[in-house]
């Protein structure tokens, strides 16, 4: 994807993200959850919600899984501090695990943001207490962690067997989150959806930094052979370095051009003055 349709990504699915949740929040409210809790959509959510009840087991295991997501960012941030600590300079850091570092406070803030602006409660009490329940947050870190996991493996495991394994294992567990989540009857039907619509903004976004910092690396580079003058193999040019190799170049023709003008003054004035000896 380019910068552009990424940025159009990310801004079209936080309006639908947004346009969703205002839905929920004052369409078709009715007081179904415990205590007296009210939730938008009440109609389908009631009805998906009796279908599959509860499920105390699926709960636990997801809940408990969760921590695959701590090993995950744990690996990456390792590599970036690995990277830090051997290069000695941010700058050194590959861009790629600086744009997944970005990402990964994105989605804490959202995390703390949701657990403040409650948009409506759980279905059922946990832990003898009514937590909010919009969007699933389980949901959405399995789908962000997980897509962001699979790109990072296809950007540094060059194994082929090892890489179609680790993505794999990493597809099937973020669909087990989802739809165990969902099964689990912790949340309503629209915590899922909203959380799986919000998802996609996030990762266009993650999409859109992976660029970002991806020229910002090639650019740097140039630079860094430039001032050291070392060849670089590579053939991209940053806007601003193409410009000044351009006035370089055009300077360095100027003034070849007024050497060989003077040059051609000197030889003229000297066949001008043989002719004058002659005479």
């Amino acid at each position: 994807m380019t910068k552009k349709n990424c940025l159009f990504a990310t801004v079209g699915l936080l309006i639908t993200f947004i346009l969703f949740t205002l839905t929920v929040k004052f369409v078709g409210v009715k007081a179904i959850g415990p205590e007296g809790s009210s939730v938008g959509l009440a109609d389908v959510n009631e009805a998906i919600h009796k279908v599959f009840g509860l499920n105390a087991t699926l709960h636990s295991i997801t809940d408990w899984a969760q921590a695959v997501f701590a090993i995950m960012g744990g690996a990456y941030a390792s590599l970036g501090v690995y990277q830090l600590i051997k290069t000695k300079s941010v700058k050194k850091v590959d861009g790629s695990l600086i744009a997944l570092g970005i990402f990964y406070v994105t989605l804490l803030l959202v995390y703390l943001f949701f657990e403040v602006v409650v948009v409506n409660c759980r279905p059922e009490i946990i832990k003898n207490k009514l937590a909010a329940s919009y969007p699933s947050s389980t949901t959405m870190l399995s789908i962000c962690f997980s897509i962001s996991s699979i790109d990072m493996v296809i950007r540094y495991v060059e194994n082929k067997k090892l890489k179609y394994a680790l993505n794999t294992a990493t597809g099937v567990f973020c669909a087990f989150m989802v739809i165990g989540r969902f099964l689990s009857g912790v949340h309503w039907f629209t915590d899922i959806m909203g959380a799986i619509v919000l998802s996609g903004a996030l990762l266009a976004f993650y999409c859109l930094l992976q660029i970002m910092f991806e020229n910002r690396t090639i650019i740097e580079e140039i630079k860094f052979d430039k001032d050291s003058n070392v060849i670089n193999t590579r053939t991209e040019q940053a806007p601003e370095t193409a410009t000044e190799n351009k006035k370089t170049d055009a300077t360095q023709s100027k003034t070849s051009e007024d050497v060989a003008h003077c040059e051609l003054s000197v030889s003229t004035d000297a066949v001008e003055n043989g002719e004058n000896i002659g005479r």
